[in-house]
């Protein structure tokens, strides 16, 4: 979250701030073109619509966002990038289901979604941003972006099994464009 405030232009990291998540949502998610959240994500499979992010300290009233929040704010973002374990939000056998955690981005109004299939190691999710930052900085589409940070980590011996790599997906349109600018 630092590099990504410190690399991009307009970029603002939020690290362990002092508020709810419904305010940090309301105040700062709806003014950028991209919304990226390095959060812990837990997941009920049971009852998809109760997933939640954890943006806020734990111990503390209103730490979570819960998908049902989500999905009614009106964001103008065009890009949801959800660098969390299991922000996909289902295990549906058709992965088709729109209850979850990404899902609830697209309700929100952002025609795409960047989510993880399955646990994530942090280190690995870092570099793997960074890779992916970078290939949508040079005028790629989200879609291809992801392909590119996908080959340049499976390249790389220590990054090279699947695990590390292989459960982002993207949710909506492929084809967004969003303009970065490295400092």
């Amino acid at each position: 979250m630092r590099a990504l405030g410190r690399d991009y232009l307009g970029a603002l990291a939020l690290v362990d701030p002092r508020r709810t998540a419904l305010q940090i949502a309301r105040e700062t998610l709806g003014s950028g073109a991209i919304v990226h959240l390095a959060a812990h994500t837990n997941v009920d499979l049971k009852r998809p619509w109760q997933s939640r992010l954890l943006l806020g300290d734990p111990g503390q009233s209103g730490a979570y966002l819960p998908v049902s929040s989500i999905s009614r704010l009106r964001l103008q973002a065009q890009l949801c990038v959800l660098a969390s374990c299991r922000s996909l939000g289902t295990t549906g056998l058709d992965n088709l289901s729109l209850a979850g955690i990404a899902p609830a981005w697209l309700m929100a109004g952002v025609p795409t979604v960047v989510a993880t299939q399955w646990n994530v190691d942090d280190r690995a999710t870092a570099e793997f941003m960074r890779r992916f930052y970078v290939a949508l900085a040079r005028g790629g589409a989200v879609g291809a972006a992801l392909q590119q940070a996908q080959r340049e980590m499976r390249a790389i011996p220590e990054w090279s099994a699947p695990r590390y790599w292989a459960g982002f997906v993207v949710l909506g349109d492929p084809g967004t464009k969003v303009t970065l600018a490295r400092r």
